[in-house]
């Protein structure tokens, strides 16, 4: 391959690269194997719309307990909630990673050496625990489909006004970092309606 300089027009450099026969060929080589593998089927990706569920019985739930933890253990034991593994998993690794790294820490500024977990028993921990929060996401995205809910733009700004208010920041900070749109604290207050509203119909 040989690169020429052709010189520079307004403001732009411009180039020319030349290519032995050799070279060309394994170019066409390479754009046709790329182009074979666009063209190849792809595995279907697991989504919530292939494998989707429908929350049954979720007012007036016979429970003693009126609390959202009382609500969300009996609709979990009274709902089929798919959920994918690889999603889990990863969680699960991110999650131990997390704890690992803050036992590091307390041993590197903390002073000892503090008590080592048994992995395996402390990744089923944290699997059980990753599995109950994705099913409780689940119901709540079910509320709000069945019930409807929303979030009004009054609402969201309040919300974001409260969230800037905790943390020492101003609406605008929060809009950097969440977006202008504020998607993630909608989806956030969204899933806070879905409980209050579980609570509303349950005590």
């Amino acid at each position: 391959m040989r690169l020429e300089l052709l010189g520079c027009q307004d403001g732009s450099w411009r180039f020319q690269l030349e290519f032995t026969e050799s070279e060309l060929g394994h170019i066409e080589e390479a754009l046709s194997l790329r182009i074979e593998s666009e063209k190849a089927p792809k595995p279907p990706v697991v989504t919530e719309d292939i494998a989707p569920f429908v929350l049954k019985n979720y007012k007036a739930l016979p429970i003693q307990e009126r609390t959202a933890d009382a609500i969300y253990d009996h609709l979990i034991a009274h709902n089929s909630i798919p959920l994918t593994d690889c999603d889990i998993e990863s969680e699960v690794e991110c999650r131990i990673m997390g704890y690992m790294q803050k036992l590091k820490y307390q041993m590197l500024f903390g002073g000892g050496v503090p008590e080592m977990p048994d992995k395996e028993s402390l990744a089923e921990d944290v699997r059980q625990q990753v599995i109950r929060e994705e099913k409780i996401r689940k119901i709540q995205l079910q509320v709000i489909a069945l019930e409807g809910l929303c979030v009004t733009d009054a609402e969201l700004l309040r919300a974001a006004e409260d969230l800037a208010a905790r943390e020492g920041a101003t609406v605008e900070m929060i809009k950097q970092f969440m977006g202008e749109n504020l998607d993630m604290l909608r989806s956030d207050v969204l899933r806070q309606k879905a409980e209050q509203f579980l609570l509303d119909y349950n005590t």
